[in-house]
């Protein structure tokens, strides 16, 4: 049976941003459709670490963060579910773990036309290139090397690359991120 609120072409877009003071940070998902018409938008809180959080996580913490406070937390408030959700950052690669849905790293092809292999081993992901309308070429890098998980996503992005930018809505993210540090408290 299938979840009636998964979209089956619907692209979630994970980001986070580190706030002015250095210390706090914010993360974004933002559910798009196959036209890049957004569908729901969630964001966190401003996280920032106490000193005993950060003493009992020691370098683990960007890990919870990322993938708990962060990924999963946003995943799990969604009224909509993607069948994928793109990263740009390979640490948010963490989070497929703790997803049900496929999760990829996104990155923009160099002039060469060079697939960027970000923070994978050759091994054990597959990586394939995009190319959009707009003459945006991307690759597109998962975790693990399952024939039948990459070609399911690359069906669902080959249908949103055909009619949108794949890799424009992660500037939306980090321009909504970045606006909501800006605006006053209480707004």
């Amino acid at each position: 049976m299938t979840d009636p609120n998964v979209i089956e072409t619907a692209i979630g877009y994970l980001g986070w941003h580190r706030m002015a003071d250095g210390q706090s940070y914010t993360g974004g998902l933002l559910v798009v459709n196959e036209d890049g018409f957004p569908q729901e938008f969630r964001c966190t809180e401003p996280i920032r670490p106490s000193t005993v959080q950060s003493i009992l996580y020691g370098d683990s913490f960007r890990k919870y963060m990322f993938t708990q406070l962060i990924g999963r937390n946003l995943f799990d408030h969604l009224s909509l579910r993607p069948k994928i959700v793109l990263v740009d950052d390979d640490q948010l690669l963490l989070i497929q773990d703790e997803l049900p849905v496929h999760v990829a790293h996104l990155a923009r092809l160099d002039d060469d036309g060079d697939v960027v292999q970000v923070g994978l081993d050759e091994e054990e992901s597959s990586t394939f290139s995009l190319s959009t309308p707009q003459g945006t070429r991307v690759s597109v890098s998962l975790r693990g090397n399952e024939p039948a998980r990459t070609a399911e996503c690359r069906t669902i992005l080959d249908v949103c690359a055909a009619r949108m930018d794949v890799y424009e809505p992660f500037s939306r993210v980090s321009a909504v991120l970045e606006a909501l540090e800006r605006q006053p408290k209480g707004r």
